[in-house]
């Protein structure tokens, strides 16, 4: 469990069982003293075994899953939002969305988030799968969908033709429009593919500099780099 402001809020807050910092390995450990400890833990590994605890400058951060397998092929989550994000498969959607809510429902702090917002579109994109399921969340948990109260200011050129040291920069000079809503929310932040991660921090900063509480990042799928375009 290596980095403590991913996994270790969430394991605490789940198990009550404090971790403690190895600072000459600087990951995070624990022993078991009893039968009980085991067990509690055991449950929790289980029940979050599918989770990626992501590392970034998000209150929190997570994805549903990884986006491949060791052998190669896409996930089983990676194949159901390839369906739903290329071929707008309703089924894939549906499950999709619901895995988001049953994650959200589950797991500390993120089931007691006020709103949801999907990382913005570029305007000309006709299908945008975090919009949609954002929308979703939104109606079957009761939260505020914030996605329409945030946007890009000018046009967002795809990152994925730009050099990663460079994202950055770009995402500075196109600027997110961030409006008053998100002041004092609790949110969660959806995307579908979660790879450099820059994109959401960014907008999250955002958020945060226009008065939100907390964002909570929620990626469908964690690509196995954690880099592109080098």
């Amino acid at each position: 469990m290596p980095f403590s402001e991913t996994v270790y809020p969430v394991f605490h807050a789940e198990t009550g069982l404090e971790l403690f910092l190895n600072r000459k390995y600087g990951n995070w450990w624990r022993s078991i003293r009893t039968d009980e400890e085991y067990e509690t833990i055991q449950r929790w590994v289980d029940a979050n075994r599918e989770l990626v605890f992501l590392r970034d400058r998000l209150a929190l951060s997570i994805a549903l899953g990884e986006h491949m397998d060791a052998p190669g092929g896409r996930s089983e989550i990676g194949e159901l939002e390839y369906r739903a994000k290329y071929h707008r498969d309703p089924s894939a959607i549906d499950a999709l969305a619901r895995k988001c809510e049953t994650t959200i429902r589950r797991l500390a702090y993120y089931r007691d988030a006020t709103g949801v917002c999907a990382v913005p579109p570029s305007p000309e994109k006709s299908f945008d799968l975090p919009s949609r399921l954002a929308g979703t969340i939104s109606e079957r948990l009761g939260m505020r969908n914030l996605t329409n109260t945030i946007g890009w200011r000018s046009r967002k050129p795809s990152l994925k033709e730009v050099p990663f040291n460079e994202k950055w920069d770009t995402l500075e000079q196109v600027d997110l429009s961030c409006g008053r809503d998100v002041a004092g929310q609790k949110i969660i932040l959806v995307d579908d593919l979660y790879q450099s991660g820059i994109t959401m921090q960014y907008v999250a900063m955002k958020m945060i500099e226009s008065g939100a509480e907390h964002v909570y990042g929620l990626a469908l799928v964690k690509a196995l780099r954690d880099t592109d375009n080098e």
